[in-house]
């Protein structure tokens, strides 16, 4: 017995040895597969009418991330937030393509974007990069403005503007621009002005053809300079003297953003979870996309500490092994090569940090076998910058 568990500890370390020698590279045990490394992405987006880099990470979490073989057909697909780091697939070529939410008809604030990697080639036990996938706007994008003169004429009503069967409301108080679904050719965007001013019902309709998607039409409603005047009765008021400024853009992509950019939830608590499963919930058997926990420490981080059990104490001698012990530090100095090698964060990574990446994904291909097989569990403790702590334990089952 002591020589299978010295067998089962060397075992361990080759594997350490090989992953850090060979990070790019791991054995799936599975014949004709590899792997395509999800957290490689760069996304380059359009983020109107975003302008902050918190809002864009905030935005992009609902993102819907899907891989395509090159027949078009779908292999898998993840939200932003929940996607796997790396991610097992079969030799071949394939693409990713990335978009916004979709939503029902037109809607304020709500620009709909959408774009496709490069076709790239996934080789047996190689791990293959995204690279940049470029989100282009597919909606129209209206602005409606009110010269300050009108506005204070106003009195009740604004600007109807449909596209095909899509219709939104402008009032003299809407800041936000408007979002509406394009057909994909060129679109028709009518407008109309109903509205009260100065107690007159005024009416007037417009037509801007020929837009294409992604663009923006900005409509600035004013006065002409030539109005009617009676002393000591205001201005009068007629829809020929209604000025609308008009001003086209083509909106490209102006924001970037990939996975390894901090993405910091809006709490102020330390946190432990799954990406894509519940931490506290039953144990994980499902491993096809990976085993990653998100560590969050709004304070920044001062250590994290992993307690490994299990029901197989093949395993257990075997992890003892190799970090000396089932409980160690990812601070640990003498454990910097080790840890790395198998892809946990080590001290660089963790050190002040607000979020941490575990991912365990690399021991499964040993998890899974048979002789090791059983109920292993990761007890993880983060402790922050003003010792505050908190644990959770990732249970894991592969005698099933």
């Amino acid at each position: 017995m002591k020589k299978l568990f010295f067998t089962l500890a060397v075992l361990l370390s080759s594997i350490v040895i090989f992953s850090s020698c060979h990070s790019e590279e791991m054995n799936l045990k599975v014949n004709q597969t590899g792997e395509v490394r999800l957290s490689s992405i760069k996304m380059t987006y359009n983020t109107e009418p975003v302008v902050s880099v918190s809002r864009a990470a905030d935005d992009l979490s609902e993102y819907v991330i899907g891989i395509y073989t090159t027949s078009d057909e779908l292999v898998q697909e993840w939200t932003y937030s929940s996607m796997p780091e790396v991610f097992a697939l079969p030799i071949g070529n394939y693409t990713v393509k990335a978009h916004s939410p979709e939503v029902v008809g037109a809607q304020f604030d709500t620009p709909y974007c959408e774009g496709e990697s490069a076709e790239f080639e996934i080789k047996k036990d190689n791990v293959t990069d995204v690279g940049e996938i470029k989100c282009t706007l597919k909606s129209i994008k209206v602005t409606i403005e009110f010269d300050q003169k009108l506005k204070a004429l106003i009195d009740e009503g604004g600007v109807i503007v449909n596209v095909g069967e899509e219709t939104l409301t402008f009032t003299k108080d809407e800041t936000r621009s408007g979002f509406f679904h394009g057909n994909g050719q060129t679109n028709t965007v009518d407008v109309e002005f109903d509205a009260v001013v100065e107690g007159d019902q005024v009416n007037r309709t417009e037509s801007y053809s020929g837009l294409s998607d992604g663009t923006e039409l900005k409509l600035t409603f004013g006065l002409k300079e030539s109005v009617d005047v009676n002393p000591g009765e205001g201005v009068s008021y007629v829809s020929n003297n209604l000025l609308i400024s008009d001003e086209y853009k083509e909106i490209g992509v102006s924001g970037t953003f990939t996975p390894d950019m901090e993405e910091i939830p809006d709490v102020d608590v330390m946190m432990i979870k799954g990406v894509g499963f519940d931490i506290n919930g039953d144990p994980l058997t499902d491993f096809s996309n990976g085993v990653v926990v998100e560590l969050y420490a709004p304070k920044g981080m001062k250590d994290v500490a992993v307690n490994i059990t299990s029901t197989n104490t093949m395993f257990e001698s075997a992890v003892s092994g190799v970090f000396r012990s089932n409980k160690f530090s990812l601070m640990d100095e003498t454990l910097q090569e080790t840890l790395g090698g198998l892809g946990l964060p080590v001290k660089d990574d963790i050190l002040g940090k607000k979020k941490v990446i575990f991912d365990i994904s690399k021991f499964m291909s040993f998890l899974v076998d048979d002789s090791l097989a059983g109920v292993h569990t990761f007890g993880i403790t983060i402790t922050d910058m003003e010792d505050t702590s908190i644990s959770a334990n990732l249970v894991i089952d592969t005698s099933k």
